[in-house]
């Protein structure tokens, strides 16, 4: 026979007695320790023990609140399940942290933020979602739709209730990185701070041809969710120049972020309207099912003509700079 364990509205450790089914509330607070296990650390030592550690699996529940679904111990009763109460603070370089606030046993409030470290990736409905390291079956996904910002940047938003005061409050979570087009109809949003971390997103090419000076590049994301599903229209406008590679750099504004260089590798046509039509790839020379035309002003600058002329002899010439497009 064992306790039932389960978590107070005020996220202190209750134990139900297996003979009386009496509830006994653990003064003390949860920790997070290596390889993402979950302990509790008592206040005063129960049975000669300060410190319970569990395992499981993680989860994120309905109202945003951290789960962690107990390993079965009997074949004949329902798992535990541990529901650690507080807000995703911050999402960042490889971790999910969340701030929890503990109420002690003499009405005290204390707050913590405890961290789960994560793996990204985007499930099939283009969610938002992260595997929990060295946890077999822990995978967390955001149920709410994302939007984009001003500044380029993923946001999320959800509604929670205060399981104490029955309070609503809506917390924003903003992840910040920046876009590339790593194939025809897929982006990839790079993390700023761990550029190995990604979400990739299956999206739609609107604009197959776009003319520099009066369109943007835009593709549209759809986001399934509980309650529907919602699209994101966005929308690459920026400055273009070619570069090293004698490929083009798409200029982005990212707010406070800065300014980051979205990259193609290019090959070129002329049409009979004396127009130079750039046919855009990834960096690793994947077609991307986007051209870029430029008009005959382009043609007639010394530019122009220089990097026509290099663009013939071949990739091993090479130029010093990126060479400013005059649109």
């Amino acid at each position: 026979m064992r306790y039932k364990y389960s978590v107070s509205p005020e996220n202190q450790l209750l134990l139900q007695h297996p003979k009386t089914k009496s509830i006994i509330k653990l003064p003390g607070r949860f920790k997070i320790e290596k390889n993402n296990r979950l302990t509790y650390q008592l206040d005063s030592p129960f049975e000669l023990k300060r410190k319970i550690t569990f395992s499981g699996a993680w989860r994120l529940n309905e109202n945003h609140d951290l789960e962690l679904v107990l390993d079965k111990v009997s074949s004949e009763r329902s798992q535990d399940i541990l529901t650690i109460k507080g807000d995703i603070i911050r999402a960042d370089r490889g971790v999910l942290a969340f701030e929890v606030k503990t109420i002690d046993q003499d009405g005290l409030l204390h707050a913590q933020v405890i961290e789960l470290g994560i793996t990204w990736f985007s499930d099939e409905k283009n969610r938002l979602s992260f595997l929990v390291r060295d946890n077999k079956s822990g995978r967390i996904t955001l149920q709410c739709a994302w939007k984009i910002n001003k500044n380029l940047q993923i946001q999320y938003t959800y509604e929670k209730s205060d399981l104490i005061t029955g309070v609503k409050s809506k917390n924003t979570l903003v992840f910040d990185g920046f876009w590339q087009i790593a194939a025809k109809n897929k982006l990839v949003y790079k993390f700023i701070h761990d550029s190995d971390s990604c979400f990739e997103l299956r999206a739609l090419l609107e604009t197959p041809t776009i003319y520099p000076k009066k369109n943007a590049i835009k593709y549209r994301i759809g986001v399934g969710f509980k309650q529907g599903r919602r699209d994101n229209l966005l929308s690459f406008y920026g400055s273009w120049k070619l570069n090293r590679e004698l490929g083009l750099d798409l200029t982005l504004d990212y707010g406070q972020a800065g300014l980051k260089n979205m990259e193609f590798a290019t090959s070129i046509a002329l049409n009979k309207n004396n127009e130079v039509k750039f046919n855009l790839k990834s960096p690793q020379g994947e077609p991307l099912g986007l051209a870029v035309i430029l008009t005959h002003k382009f043609l007639k600058t010394s530019s122009a003509q220089a990097f026509l002329r290099l663009k013939s002899q071949g990739k091993n010439r090479g130029v010093d700079a990126g060479i400013s497009l005059p649109f």
